[in-house]
This record gives C-alpha cells, structure tokens and sequence, in this order.
C-alpha cells in the first residue's frame, strides 16, 4: 500500500526542511497526514513550495507582494497581527457595552 500518514515531528532540528517539506509534497502525492510540528527550519516560504524550479520568485519581497495581491497573509506577519489586534478590541468593546446596558441600536437588535 501506499504510505497515508506520515509524522515528522521527532525529525531533530536540523534535519526536516523547507527542501526536504518541498520532495515530500512532490513525491508523496498520496498523504493524508503530514505532521510537521517542532519543526523550526521549515518556513511559510518553503510550505508554499518555492525552489528554483518553480516560475514564482524566491524573494521573500516578491513573495509577499503576490500574496497582498491576491488578498492573502502571511501567519505571524504583522499584518496577521493588527487583524487579531482589531478583532479583540472590537470584541471587548461589544461585551463592554452589552454588559453597560449602553447599546440603544445596532444590528444585534434585528430578529433574523
């Protein structure tokens, strides 16, 4: 049978990598699990399967122009970030006047 699971997450430090990740995506096309935790070499460059064979550049600037273009975000990135950031503050800021009884109108009052 084919190998479905595949848990690299006891790899050691140096040894799974973003070019390692990257001849496993291409020959292992039949996984259904890949675990890669505490896997630190491995970068968000090298999941999305860039190497010098691919068209799409392998400069992390380039990288990141295409995806704003297409309206994505890296993890961890800054951006990434200032979206959680908004997310909690519009959050607290609801319980905050729900909780003060303040909130006289909005969209939480229409029935569905």
């Amino acid at each position: 049978g084919r190998l479905r699971r595949l848990d690299l997450s006891s790899g050691g430090e140096e040894t799974v990598t973003d070019r390692l990740l990257q001849a496993i995506c291409s020959n292992m096309k039949f996984l259904t699990h890949l675990n890669l935790s505490n896997n630190r070499r491995i970068s968000d460059v090298g999941t999305l399967g860039l190497n010098s064979a691919n068209p799409a550049s392998n400069s992390t600037s380039e990288l990141k122009e295409a995806m704003r273009r297409n309206n994505k975000i890296i993890l961890g990135s800054r951006e990434e970030k200032e979206i959680r950031l908004v997310s909690l503050r519009r959050e607290i800021l609801a319980e905050s006047l729900l909780e003060d009884g303040v909130l006289e109108s909005g969209l939480y009052l229409l029935n569905r």
